[in-house]
């Protein structure tokens, strides 16, 4: 699935909200894109845990194309906030017929009592679409009134090009709601001009620790198919969250449909089981 395993983009981990600074969807490690934490979260609970999280997911292309499918495990570190400070994964996935394997990691650090800087990093020795590196830098901003702003950066280094993406983005929590909005401008290397990929989105947090989000994007953004990186047109809408199944225990799940520059559509599901410790 397309929301499943995404490094150095959006990753939702128990206990925390959306990145504001989600990219959209190109895989880093598979056919798959797995949301970077954000420790902004008015849901998170309060006190230092471990969370570990084993995912699967798949998608169903029209045309000729084969399904893709994704697997992740996904590690977690919480500060005394309750909030990420850490995350490592590992991502195996089946895109175009072509199978990777992906590593990835994360640290989050306080640079002011509101300022959040973020470093991701990701590597694939397989490298058959994902990219062979890919990192981000992110600086969040957290304001009176529920309201934040991310600003950060992206480049993704593939066999026989490069892409850097730059993205703005702005969010408000209100009550149990949060309220997102990102502007993504993804450069190819020796392709002119820039393409933009918008995304809006709107997640419920309950009162037992869980969530269920929807978002929706649309634009050009860099896409790798194995054979080839392209600027092409992106449209889509997910479906997912978080639901508590037992004390410290949650299903993940998500639904979503795509389309990819007109060449093919696609629908996908996801599920996972996130445990807290």
């Amino acid at each position: 699935m397309r929301s499943v395993a995404l490094l150095c983009a959006s990753i939702v981990f128990l206990g925390a909200a959306p990145d504001a600074n989600a990219q959209p969807p190109e895989p880093a490690a598979s056919a798959a894109s797995q949301p970077a934490p954000d420790r902004s979260s008015a849901a998170a609970d309060a006190a230092p845990h471990d969370a570990f999280e084993l995912g699967t997911g798949s998608d169903h292309l029209t045309g000729s194309y084969a399904p893709w499918s994704d697997t992740y495990a996904l590690a977690t570190q919480h500060g005394s906030d309750g909030h990420p400070s850490f995350y490592e994964q590992y991502d195996e996935g089946n895109r175009y017929g072509l199978h990777d394997r992906s590593y990835g990691a994360g640290v989050y650090a306080d640079a002011a009592p509101h300022t959040l800087v973020g470093l991701e990093l990701a590597t694939s020795p397989t490298h058959e679409v994902a990219p062979s590196f890919a990192g981000s830098l992110s600086v969040e901003q957290r304001f009176a009134a529920g309201y934040g702003a991310t600003i950060g950066m992206t480049r993704r280094t593939y066999p026989s090009t490069n892409a850097s993406i730059e993205n703005v983005g702005a969010d408000r929590y209100v009550g149990r709601y949060r309220f997102s909005y990102t502007a993504s401008l993804a450069q190819l290397e020796g392709t002119p001009g820039s393409a933009l990929t918008q995304a809006a989105g709107v997640t419920y947090y309950d009162a037992h620790g869980g969530d269920v989000g929807v978002r929706a994007y649309a634009g050009r953004d860099v896409e790798s198919t194995g054979s080839s990186v392209l600027v092409m047109r992106v449209n889509g809408v997910t479906l997912g969250g978080h639901a508590r199944v037992a004390a410290a225990t949650f299903l993940v799940y998500g639904v979503e449909t795509f389309n990819q520059g007109g060449r093919y559509s696609g629908t996908g599901v996801k599920f996972g089981v996130s445990r807290k410790f």
